[in-house]
């Protein structure tokens, strides 16, 4: 017999801490940034009378929240922000993760701790979520 355990550690944030009405407004914030084959379906539902955060986690199959607001992270900074989520909602966080050199881009290696911090902080903020000094996040499962 044998399992497979695996862990995450980086700098982020914990999704699943925020609520349905932080996420909404967040969504609306951030229209034009969400992927255009995904804005209009999710765009419905946020601007619905009453939004139903169900549907939202029904408009693409292959989507969470935490994929959409990285993606949406991504593409306001140019910055490579993961989403890391082991199937629940319990941990699903938005990370910047720890790579090889190489694998970063010119404008990502350039950054400092604290650039990175400081661009995750004001997003977090934005999803009324606490933020601890460092965002240092470690996933397992």
């Amino acid at each position: 017999m044998s399992f497979h355990t695996w862990s995450y550690t980086g700098i982020g944030f914990d999704v699943a801490e925020a609520n349905n009405d932080a996420i909404f407004n967040f969504l609306k914030n951030h229209e034009q940034s969400i992927a255009e084959y995904l804005r209009d379906d999710i765009m419905a539902v946020v601007n619905d009378e009453e939004p139903d955060f169900g549907e939202l986690l029904e408009v693409n199959d292959t989507c969470t929240i935490s994929s959409i607001i990285a993606d949406i992270m991504s593409a306001e900074t140019g910055i490579g922000f993961d989403y890391i989520g082991i199937g629940d909602d319990d941990e699903d966080a938005v990370m910047f993760l720890p790579c090889f050199p190489w694998e970063y881009s010119d404008k990502e290696r350039a950054l400092t701790r604290e650039e990175i911090v400081k661009t995750m902080t004001s997003y977090a903020q934005e999803l009324c979520l606490r933020v601890d000094t460092d965002l240092t996040v470690e996933i397992s499962g």
